[in-house]
């Protein structure tokens, strides 16, 4: 039997701003798709919840194309406005086929293309809140940079 819903909520948590290097392009797999990386060049961390700044060479974005979709990878370091390190892996995926290239200029939050559900590992004391908690993300790519805003489920 199956009990009553809970509802769920979406509180904004921070916006992140995300800029990359040089697309370096593997091309297609032994797993049958293209991958492609994005390697981190820096970025911004702003919001109610968390401020902070994107630490450069820290990971990639490292997406995976195939005919009908792309399917968002990446992993990279926040460090906290306090100086704390806080590991984030990304997953999701993006609107829409593959184009060429796959970053195309917009406006940001225009029309959100892509859609993620964002990982965080952070050290007890003030940033512990980010490992107990589930996040989703909407946002936007660009040739050399991406926006995200993430929200906490509630």
């Amino acid at each position: 039997m199956i009990g009553p819903l809970v509802s769920l909520k979406l509180e904004h948590a921070f916006d992140l701003h995300i800029s990359f290097g040089d697309e370096l392009r593997l091309g297609a797999t032994s797993l049958a798709h293209t991958r492609v990386l994005h390697p981190v060049t820096g970025g911004s961390v702003w919001g109610p919840r968390l401020k902070g700044a994107i630490v450069a060479g820290s990971g990639s974005e490292a997406p995976r194309f195939d005919a009908a979709r792309v399917v968002v990878e990446g992993q990279w370091l926040i460090r906290a406005a306090d100086g704390t390190l806080i590991l984030m892996t990304n997953a999701g995926f993006a609107s829409g086929p593959p184009t060429e290239p796959w970053r195309a200029d917009g406006p940001e939050f225009a029309s959100p293309s892509l859609h993620l559900a964002p990982v965080f590992e952070a050290p007890g004391g003030p940033h512990g809140w980010l490992n107990r908690t589930v996040f989703v993300g909407k946002g936007d790519r660009r040739r050399t940079n991406a926006t995200v805003r993430v929200f906490a489920v509630m």
